[in-house]
């Protein structure tokens, strides 16, 4: 899909109607929305080529809809925009409880956050970053404000958590 993506506001309880969509060429923003159980219509997505924002699904629980993402950031260059300036932020899901559908996430060309999920357990963002880290990312990470766990647990500071308002492109 050329372009930007924006699920946003709605109020259906899955994706099913986008389970062809393999590719978006610019900013993808799926937020605030209230009743999104899960993104398995998502399920063929392999690349976002700038911005992924995941932000307030309150009923979204698990990502595994998501488990054929490899790329976020690739296309950053094609689109226009600086090359490192794209981002992965997965903010404020409070049903959130894994980070499973992102196993295959291998490249991320920018920033990654993931913040104020409460039922997300630290270790599980804390894998997605190492995860990127065994393929060679070095950019920025914020992990604050998830549920504590073995790993420990990092209060979000008040600049960390307005990376997390920007949610529509």
């Amino acid at each position: 899909m050329q372009g930007d993506l924006s699920i946003n506001g709605i109020d259906a309880t899955d994706l099913e109607a986008l389970d062809c969509l393999i590719r978006v060429a610019g900013h993808t923003s799926i937020s605030g929305n209230a009743w999104l159980a899960n993104l398995d219509g998502l399920s063929q997505l392999n690349a976002v080529g700038w911005t992924f924002v995941i932000y307030s699904n309150n009923a979204l629980a698990d990502l595994d809809g998501l488990a054929s993402l490899t790329s976020v950031g690739l296309g950053a260059d094609q689109a226009g925009n600086q090359p490192g300036t794209g981002r992965l932020v997965i903010s404020g899901n409070n049903a959130l409880s894994n980070l499973n559908g992102l196993s295959q996430l291998s490249h991320l060309d920018g920033k990654l956050e993931i913040s104020n999920n409460p039922n997300l357990p630290t270790c599980q963002a804390i894998r997605i970053k190492k995860q990127l880290e065994d393929q060679g990312w070095n950019r920025e990470a914020v992990i604050c404000g998830n549920l504590a766990d073995d790993c420990g647990f990092e209060p979000c500071l008040e600049n960390e958590q307005q990376l997390s308002s920007v949610t529509a492109y």
